[in-house]
């Protein structure tokens, strides 16, 4: 593992502050999606989705979360190869900060709600589902693409010259 130059205490500070602010969304969307299944609230789709477009939409859902397990596999995986600062690596906390963040937008997706009155209720069905999988393709993808460039990157460590030039 490579040592970075030691974190500011902001930066420290901004990162812990972050991170439980992230697992506080998790956690209250995790709960109030919890509550929400448990109680049998449904969904409430637009009028013009058919039976089969739903079931689509609940494919995509579940697709969506098995990358989303598989992108915090990928960052427990990669984390202990990412360069470090003391106390903790940037680039770790960096990642795990927003895969929380997408952890939560997931149990906001997955939550039984009115799809009636937000802006993918608003669209044609075709649009919609176009909308929310380019959305989580790029959310995922780049996530994915941040965690294996800091992981196996080696442009930023430094090579060791040993010996006397002159």
């Amino acid at each position: 593992m490579h040592l970075l130059p030691d974190l500011t205490p902001n930066t420290e500070l901004a990162l812990y502050c972050a991170t439980i602010l992230g697992l506080a969304l998790v956690i209250a969307r995790g709960s109030m999606a919890w509550h929400r299944h448990r109680i049998a609230v449904r969904h409430q789709y637009p009028d013009t989705w058919s039976d089969a477009d739903i079931r689509i939409l609940e494919q995509i859902r579940i697709a969506i979360g098995l990358a989303l397990a598989m992108t915090w596999g990928f960052l427990l995986i990669a984390a202990p190869q990412m360069p470090s600062n003391a106390p903790f690596g940037l680039r770790p906390a960096l990642a795990l900060i927003f895969v929380l963040l997408l952890t939560g937008a997931w149990l906001g997706l997955v939550m039984p709600s009115v799809w009636k009155t937000t802006i993918v209720g608003r669209m044609k069905f075709r649009n919609a589902v176009g909308a929310v999988v380019m959305v989580w393709t790029i959310l995922l993808g780049s996530t994915l693409f941040f965690i294996a460039k800091s992981a196996f990157s080696t442009a930023e460590r430094p090579v060791h010259v040993i010996g006397t030039f002159a």
